[in-house]
């Protein structure tokens, strides 16, 4: 709570029409102080397509660690005019500090392990080349 954080949402058309003019805008977003862009213009979505938007957050400070709703509302043409427009609900797990301490040294250990792994394998290769 209370960093900024990145959302990256797939919008998929599964239905056998284009939708067009299609917008996502935030309804509803309580655990967030702040989401930007709130409204995207993604334009015309082919039947069977996807696209993928990225957003960033940021969390309340103060807010415990959890997974909290954030709706977002779709609105969108069809072929013939007609507006449509749905609300869809996104889960975010909110960690705390210290549980974000914890995430960002697991891949540091291991991109370590990997380094280690590789310089083994070169002195092997290279020891093995000498004799």
């Amino acid at each position: 709570s209370g960093t900024i954080g990145e959302l990256e949402i797939n919008v998929t058309n599964a239905g056998t029409l284009d939708a067009q003019f299609l917008r996502v805008k935030v309804a509803n977003s309580p655990p967030m102080s702040e989401i930007t862009p709130n409204n995207i213009y993604i334009g015309r979505l082919k039947s069977d397509d996807y696209t993928t938007e990225k957003m960033s957050l940021k969390v309340w400070d103060g807010l415990p660690a959890g997974i909290y709703q954030v709706d977002f509302d779709l609105v969108y043409r069809g072929p013939f005019g007609e507006e449509f427009s749905e609300t869809q609900a996104v889960e975010i797990d909110v960690l705390s500090a210290s549980d974000l301490g914890n995430e960002s040294q697991d891949p540091v250990l291991a991109i370590g392990l990997v380094i280690i792994f590789g310089i083994l394998i070169i002195f092997y290769f290279l020891r093995k080349r000498r004799k």
